[in-house]
């Protein structure tokens, strides 16, 4: 998986895309601590471009939420693919975290 980064004040929006699974866990949750202790806890993920969203990559999803809630901010989701969405929607996380429809609507959650 591949993730471009961009900063918008007090939150950041991660570009991800190919395969969110076992193999970048460990990256993935490393990066959002480290940018909790940047005083970054809020985080938008746009996956519109991420193609496999395994059970390894919702089980991180739940992590980063975590994380993010006890820091005081919020993990939001953008553009989520028809292969994410089909995840999401299968384990019913949909439902428990936020999913916007684009990055601007994302970034109006995290005020």
């Amino acid at each position: 998986m591949k993730a471009r980064l961009a900063i918008h004040g007090d939150k950041a929006v991660y570009a991800l895309s190919g395969d969110f699974e076992f193999f970048v866990r460990d990256e993935f949750l490393a990066e959002i601590k480290d940018r909790v202790e940047r005083g970054l806890a809020h985080i938008i993920l746009n996956l519109s471009r991420v193609t496999f969203l395994s059970s390894t990559g919702i089980g991180a999803l739940i992590a980063a939420e975590k994380l993010l809630t006890a820091a005081g901010g919020r993990l939001v989701l953008s553009q989520p693919s028809e292969a994410v969405n089909s995840s999401l929607t299968l384990v019913r996380l949909n439902e428990r975290l936020n999913v916007c429809a684009d990055d601007t609507a994302a970034l109006a959650l995290c005020f």
